[in-house]
């Protein structure tokens, strides 16, 4: 009879521990997935607030510049300028048409990027002649 009691009380003590590793198990699943996403989301912020700050310290000198004469910008420089003083971006186009939703993490910053890229270039060439000029030089930011 004994034996009987023994044998029921380890399994239900084996029964006990095997809901117990499990919810734990799911438990420290849940918190490393929380964890790595939250890791991701820091780490993606850091660099677009970094990319942010150059570009936009770039693009405040560049609207400095078409202060100088700004009847001789060009409509399509006018555009842009206009574009980045309300703050449009690319990502805003890709979520207002609903792009985003179609693309991974790394292909919306990698099209912000060549926006950018090609914005700047855009910039950059109206702009050359008034920088020789006036013997100004801007350098491009590196982005993270």
């Amino acid at each position: 009879m004994e034996d009987c009691e023994n044998d029921e009380t380890l399994d239900l003590a084996s029964r006990t521990w095997s809901r117990v590793m499990e919810s734990a198990s799911k438990a420290g699943y849940r918190e490393g997935v929380d964890e790595g996403s939250q890791e991701v989301l820091q780490s993606d912020f850091d660099v677009g607030y970094s990319d942010g700050f150059k570009i936009s310290f770039l693009l405040g000198k560049y609207k400095a510049l078409a202060a100088l004469n700004p009847e001789k910008i060009p409509p399509d420089i006018q555009k842009i300028l206009e574009a980045t003083r309300r703050g449009e971006c690319h990502i805003c186009h890709l979520e207002s048409s609903g792009e985003i939703n179609l693309l991974e993490s790394q292909e919306v910053i990698r099209a912000h990027r060549d926006h950018i890229t090609k914005i700047i270039h855009k910039l950059k060439e109206n702009f050359s002649p008034l920088l020789r000029e006036k013997n100004i030089k801007i350098e491009e930011p590196e982005l993270t």
